[in-house]
C-alpha cells in the first residue's frame, strides 16, 4: 500500500520523467489482485488531499477501461460507503465511477443498490441523506437517455424514492443554508434526469404532478438567501447553489411545457401518450406558472436580480405561451409591458457587454455577432418571445412592437450620451429582429428607405461604436429591400467606410453586410471596382478573428468576381493558406475555429475553380495551397478531409492536367487513405478520377501508381465494415482505371475481373441499382480493354455464357452517354472478334439485338446531356440576375430539340422514333428501358463466377442504394455533364455504321448471322440509326 501511495505522489511531480515512471508503475500494478480496492483505500485515507484526488482520478479512468475485466463484487459494496464519507475534492470522481458501474451492472449485477440508496435517503444523518441523493442522481442519469423500451425498472425506482426526495425538497425549501440549497439542487436534477426524454406515467398522475409542481414554483419564487446575493460578480453569484437550484426548477417547468404539456405540439405516439396530461397541464398548470413568472418579472423590472439562466427560461416560457389560448390570454394583457420592460432592457448592451468589447472583442463577436452565438442567452430568448408574438399574433403585437421601437428612436435620434446610444441600439435591435416579418409586409417595407434615412445613415459615422456596428447589421438584414439609388449608395459607402473602422466588431459587421448587399445592382457594380481592396480587408479580418461567416463572404466574392480577382489569385491563396495554418496551429477544438477553417478551405477550392482557364496561375496556386492539404492529411484532420480532397479535385479538374506538385499530393492522399481515410472514399473519388483522366499517360508508365490505384480499389472491396455506397465508389473507380489505362494494366484487369465476378455472384450483394450496374461495367470494361483476353478468361472460368445472358438482360439499365458508349464499343468488339468462343458465336444474334436497343436509347441520352449542359450554362449566366432558379423544374426542358447538325424538328423526330422503337423492341424481349424491370439479377452466375452465390438474394444495403433506378441516374446527371472519360465523345452511330459496312463487304456470313434474325421493327430501327449517323457526319 505504501508503495502505491508513493507512486501516486510521484505522479504529481513537476518532473516529466518522474511522472511517466510513476504512471508506468501504476499500469504494471493494475494486474495485481486487490489493486482496485487498494486504490479506493488510498482515495479514502491517503495522507494528503492531492494524493487522494490523484488516486480518485486514476480510479475513474481505470474503471472506465477495465470494469468488464475484473471481479467487482467487493468493490461495489465498498463504493457507496466511500461516497458517504468522501470530501469534496474526490466526490465528483467517485460519483462518476458509480455512474459507470451502474450503467454496466444495474439492475442485474447490483440488485441491492436501490435498497441501499433508499436506506440512505431515510437516514437521520444528513451526510448519508446527501450521499443518498448523489447515488440516486447517478442512477437517474443512467435512465436519462433510455427510450421507453429500455426503461424497465424506472417506475419501481420512482415509486421507491420520489416520495422521499419530494419530502426532502419540501423540507429544505424552508431553510436558508448552502447545504439545504445544494440538496434541493440534487433533488431537482434527479427529477430533471427522469423527465428528460420521457415523462413516466407515474409522474403524469396528478397525485404526483401537483406536489412536484408546487415544489418547482416554490423554488423559483423563494427569495434567495442573503448569502447567495452577497457576491457582486454576476457570474459567481449565478453559480451559488440556490441559484443553481432555481435554474433546474426553471428548466423542469420549461421541459414539461415544451415536450409534454402543449397539445398542439404533440404528434404520433406522443400525442396519444400525453394527450390527457397535456390538456391538464395547458389548462390548469401553465397559466399558474405563467402568473408566477409575470410576478417575478415585475419584481425584476423594479430592481431585483435574476440569473441569466432564469431570464432565459422565463423568456422561453413566454415564447411557448404565445400559442395556447389559455396562456396567450395572460400574455395578451401584458404585451406592451413585456416589450418595454422585459424585451427592450435585454436588447440594450450592459456594462458587462461593453467591458467584454474592450477586453476581448473576439469573444464579443462570438457572443453578439457570429451566427453560431449562444442560443441559450437571455436576450436570445427575449427576441424569440418577441418574434413569436409578432408572427403568431401579428394583429395584436407586430405594430405595437414597431411603434414602441420607433417612439424610442424618436427620443434618441441624435444620441449624445452613451446612455442614449445604448437605448437607440436596443430599439434598432428590435427593428432588426423583426426584419423577416417586415420584408413580407408591403406597407412597412416601402417605408424602410425613409426609416434608414432618418435613423440609420447617420450611425455609419456615429461616435458610438455600438451604433456603427448596428448600422451595418441592419444593412445586412434589410439588404433585399428595394432602396432608392441614393439610399443604396449611402448604404454601400457607409458599410465600406466601416470596413476600415478602428473597432474589430464594427469591421466584422461591415464585412458580413457586403454579402447580401450583392443583390443590389449598384453594390454589385461598385464591388467589381473595389473587390481587390475589399478582399485584402476580408483576409486581414480572417487573420484577426475566427468567424466562419467571413469565409462564406470571401467564397462568394471569389465565385462572383473571379475575373476581377484573377490577377490577385496567388496572393489571395497565400493569405488564405496562412490564415488556415494559423487557425489550425491555435486549434482548441472549438466550433468557431473548426468552422472558420472549413470555410477557408471552401474559399480556396472556389478560388481554384475560378482560374480554370488560366493554367499558369493554377500551377502557382497548387504550389501555394499544397501545405494546406499536407497539414490536413499529416495531422489526420478527418473532419476536413472532404474539403481538402475537394481542393485536389479542383486543382486537377481546372488544370485538366496533373502537375508534379499534384503527383506529390497523390502520395499524401494514398498514405492518408491507408491510415485514416478509407471511410472517406466517396469524398476522395472525384480527385482519383481526375488523376486517371488527366494523368493517364504518367500512370501508364508508372507501375507504382498502378499498384496504388489497385490497392485502393481492393482495400475497399475487402473491408467488410464498409457499405454498398463505398463499394460502388471503387467499382466506378475500377471502370475508370480500366478504360483510361487501356493496354497498360493487363494484370490488374484480370484481378478486377475476379473481384467483380465474386461480387456479382455473392448472395450478399444487391442485384439491381447503380452498384450492380457498375459491377457489370467492370466486366464490360474489361471486354472493351481486351475482348479476346477477357472473353477467354470468362470462358475458362465457366462464366462466359452466364455473363452474356446477364449483360443482355440488363442492357436497358444503362442510360447515360458514357455507359451507353461503353456498351456499344464493347458489343462491337465482341461481334467483330476474329476467333470468338463458340458461346459468343451462338449469342451473336441476341447481342446484335441488344446493340440495337442501346442505340435506340442513345439519342435521348445525348439530348438530356445537352440540355443539362445548357442548364448549367444558363445558371452561371443567371446567377446574379435574380433568376438563377427560374428553371428549377427538372423536367421542363428534357423534350426540347438539341443543337445537333440536323434541323431541330427533324432531330427531335429521330430522338422520338429511335427511343420508341428501342422501347418497343425491348418490350417484346421483356426488357423495357426506363423501368426497374429492365434490371435482372438472374441466377446465371450460380457457382461459376468467383463464388457460390444466388443472385436472387439481397442484403440490407440494397434498400439504401437502389430503390429507384431512375433516381440513381438523375441524381448523377450533373456529374456526367462535367466528367471527363475516354468514351465520352465516342460517336457510337458512326462506329456501328462503319462496323456493319465493313462486315457487309468483308465477312458476309457474320453480317448475315448478326442481322438475319432481325424483325421488321429492328430493321427499321437500324435504318434510322444509319440515317442518324450519316446526318451527323454531314
Amino acid at each position: 500500500m505504501e508503495a502505491l501511495v508513493a507512486c501516486f505522489e510521484r505522479s504529481l511531480s513537476a518532473q516529466l520523467d518522474e511522472r511517466r515512471a510513476a504512471e508506468g508503475e501504476l499500469r504494471a500494478a493494475e494486474a495485481q489482485d486487490g489493486f482496485l480496492g487498494a486504490v479506493l483505500t488510498i482515495v479514502q485515507s491517503a495522507p494528503s488531499p492531492a494524493i487522494q484526488q490523484a488516486a480518485a482520478v486514476y480510479l475513474k479512468n481505470f474503471v472506465s477501461r477495465k470494469w468488464s475485466d475484473i471481479d467487482p463484487h467487493d468493490f461495489r459494496q465498498r463504493l457507496v460507503p466511500a461516497i458517504v464519507g468522501s470530501p469534496l475534492n474526490t466526490r465528483a470522481q467517485l460519483t462518476r465511477v458509480l455512474n459507470q458501474i451502474l450503467t454496466a451492472d444495474y439492475p442485474q449485477n447490483w440488485p441491492d443498490f436501490l435498497p441501499t440508496t433508499t436506506q440512505l435517503l431515510t437516514s437521520s444523518a444528513i451526510n448519508e441523506v446527501y450521499a443518498g441523493l448523489l447515488c440516486l442522481l447517478e442512477l437517474a442519469r443512467v435512465f436519462r437517455w433510455r427510450s421507453r423500451d429500455r426503461r424497465d425498472g424506472l417506475t419501481d425506482i420512482i415509486r421507491a424514492t420520489f416520495p422521499t426526495i419530494l419530502h426532502i425538497a419540501e423540507g429544505v425549501l424552508a431553510e436558508e443554508s448552502a447545504l439545504a440549497g445544494d440538496m434541493l439542487r440534487l433533488v431537482l436534477k434527479i427529477y430533471k434526469s427522469v423527465i428528460w426524454l420521457e415523462l413516466p406515467p407515474i409522474l403524469q398522475d396528478m397525485s404526483s404532478m401537483v406536489p412536484w409542481g408546487q415544489v418547482l414554483l416554490r423554488t423559483i419564487s423563494k427569495p434567495p438567501p442573503a448569502e447567495s446575493m452577497a457576491e457582486e460578480d454576476p457570474e459567481i453569484r449565478a453559480g451559488d447553489v440556490w441559484w443553481r437550484a432555481k435554474k433546474w426548477a426553471y428548466f423542469c417547468l420549461d421541459r414539461l411545457f415544451v415536450r409534454y404539456g402543449d397539445p398542439s405540439q404533440l404528434s404520433g405516439d406522443s400525442a396519444k401518450e400525453y394527450a390527457a396530461f397535456s390538456e391538464t397541464f395547458v389548462t390548469q398548470f401553465a397559466p399558474e406558472i405563467l402568473k408566477c413568472y409575470l410576478s417575478i418579472v415585475q419584481a425584476w423590472t423594479s430592481g431585483s436580480w435574476l440569473s441569466p439562466k432564469a431570464l432565459y427560461y422565463t423568456g422561453n416560457f413566454f415564447a411557448i405561451s404565445v400559442r395556447p389560448k389559455t396562456t396567450w390570454a395572460l400574455i395578451k394583457d401584458n404585451v406592451d409591458l413585456l416589450i418595454e420592460h422585459f424585451v427592450f432592457p435585454q436588447m440594450c448592451p450592459t456594462a458587462a457587454d461593453l467591458e467584454l468589447w474592450d477586453e476581448d472583442p473576439q469573444e464579443y463577436i462570438s457572443k453578439r455577432i457570429d451566427v453560431y452565438e449562444d442560443f441559450t442567452s437571455p436576450d436570445t430568448a427575449a427576441l424569440n418571445f418577441l418574434q413569436a408574438c409578432c408572427k403568431r399574433k401579428k394583429a395584436n403585437c407586430y405594430m405595437r412592437a414597431l411603434e414602441f421601437a420607433n417612439k424610442k428612436l424618436e427620443s434618441v435620434r441624435n444620441p449624445q450620451t452613451l446612455e442614449a446610444a445604448i437605448h437607440k441600439e436596443g430599439a434598432l435591435r428590435i427593428i432588426g429582429s423583426l426584419a423577416h416579418i417586415v420584408i413580407r409586409d408591403d406597407h412597412i417595407r416601402g417605408m424602410m428607405d425613409g426609416f434608414f434615412q432618418q435613423h440609420v445613415f447617420s450611425d455609419f459615422t456615429s461616435p458610438h461604436r455600438l451604433l456603427r456596428a448596428r448600422a451595418c447589421e441592419l444593412s445586412n438584414r434589410f439588404a433585399n429591400v428595394q432602396f432608392g439609388e441614393t439610399s443604396i449608395a449611402a448604404i454601400y459607402q457607409g458599410v465600406s467606410r466601416c470596413l476600415s473602422d478602428t473597432e474589430l466588431p464594427v469591421r466584422v459587421e461591415a464585412a458580413l453586410a457586403l454579402q447580401p448587399l450583392l443583390e443590389q445592382d449598384y453594390v454589385h457594380h461598385a464591388l467589381m471596382r473595389d473587390i481587390p481592396q475589399i478582399m485584402k480587408v476580408l483576409l486581414q479580418l480572417a487573420n484577426e478573428v475566427d468567424v466562419d461567416s467571413l469565409a462564406n463572404v470571401m467564397e462568394e466574392f471569389v465565385e462572383v468576381f473571379s475575373t476581377e480577382l484573377t490577377p490577385y489569385a496567388v496572393e489571395l491563396a497565400s493569405s488564405l493558406r496562412d490564415t488556415f495554418l494559423r487557425i489550425m496551429s491555435e486549434h482548441d477544438d472549438t466550433d468557431d475555429k473548426s468552422l472558420a477553417a472549413l470555410g477557408i478551405l471552401n474559399t480556396i477550392g472556389t478560388l481554384i475553380l475560378s482560374l480554370e482557364n488560366s493554367a499558369e496561375s493554377l500551377f502557382k496556386l497548387e504550389d501555394c495551397v499544397t501545405p494546406v492539404i499536407e497539414f490536413v492529411v499529416r495531422h489526420a484532420l478527418i473532419d476536413l478531409y472532404a474539403e481538402a480532397f475537394e481542393i485536389v479535385d479542383s486543382c486537377t479538374w481546372s488544370a485538366k492536367a496533373v502537375s508534379p506538385t499534384m503527383w506529390n499530393v497523390f502520395g499524401m492522399l494514398y498514405e492518408a487513405f491507408l491510415s485514416t481515410g478509407i471511410d472517406y472514399i466517396e469524398e476522395l473519388l472525384p480527385a482519383l478520377q481526375n488523376y486517371l483522366s488527366f494523368g493517364r499517360d504518367h500512370i501508364a508508365e508508372s507501375e507504382e501508381h498502378q499498384r496504388m490505384f489497385f490497392n485502393i480499389i481492393h482495400a475497399v472491396f475487402e473491408n467488410d465494415r464498409l457499405g454498398v455506397q463505398d463499394r460502388n465508389c471503387v467499382a466506378r473507380l475500377a471502370v475508370y482505371f480500366i478504360l483510361n489505362l487501356r493496354g497498360s494494366v493487363d494484370g490488374y484487369v484480370v484481378k478486377l475481373l475476379e473481384i467483380a465476378g465474386a461480387r456479382l455472384s455473392s448472395a450478399n450483394e444487391p442485384k439491381k441499382g447503380v452498384y450492380f450496374r457498375n459491377l457489370l461495367q467492370i466486366v464490360v470494361s474489361a471486354i472493351y480493354y481486351n475482348p479476346q483476353a477477357a472473353l477467354s478468361w470468362l470462358d475458362a472460368h465457366g462464366a462466359l455464357e452466364p455473363f452474356l445472358n446477364l449483360w443482355q438482360a440488363n442492357i436497358t439499365s444503362f442510360k447515360r452517354v458514357p455507359e451507353l458508349n461503353l456498351q456499344v464499343s464493347s458489343l462491337v468488339a465482341v461481334m467483330t472478334l476474329p476467333q470468338a468462343p463458340e458461346s459468343v458465336t451462338r449469342a451473336l444474334p441476341d447481342l446484335s439485338a441488344a446493340l440495337l436497343t442501346v442505340l435506340g436509347q442513345l439519342p435521348l441520352a445525348i439530348q438530356k446531356r445537352k440540355d443539362a449542359q445548357n442548364r448549367l450554362q444558363s445558371e452561371d449566366q443567371l446567377l446574379w440576375t435574380g433568376d438563377a432558379h427560374a428553371d428549377d423544374d427538372d423536367d421542363a426542358d428534357w423534350d426540347e430539340p438539341g443543337d445537333g447538325d440536323l434541323p431541330a424538328d427533324e432531330e427531335d423526330e429521330y430522338v422520338k422514333f429511335l427511343s420508341s422503337e428501342a422501347r418497343r423492341i425491348a418490350a417484346e424481349k421483356g426488357n423495357v428501358p426506363g423501368t426497374n424491370d429492365g434490371e435482372h439479377g438472374s441466377d446465371a452466375f450460380d457457382g461459376d463466377f468467383g463464388g457460390n452465390g444466388h443472385t436472387n438474394g439481397s442484403n440490407d444495403d440494397d434498400d439504401d442504394d437502389d430503390d429507384d433506378d431512375d433516381d440513381d441516374d438523375d441524381g448523377m446527371l450533373a456529374e456526367d455533364v462535367l466528367a471527363s472519360g475516354p468514351l465520352n465523345d465516342v460517336d457510337a452511330f458512326a462506329l456501328v455504321h462503319a462496323t456493319f459496312a465493313t462486315l457487309h463487304d468483308t465477312d458476309p456470313a457474320r453480317y448475315n448471322l448478326l442481322t438475319g434474325s432481325w424483325n421488321d421493327n429492328q430493321r427499321q430501327l437500324f435504318q434510322g440509326v444509319l440515317t442518324h449517323a450519316q446526318a451527323s457526319r454531314q
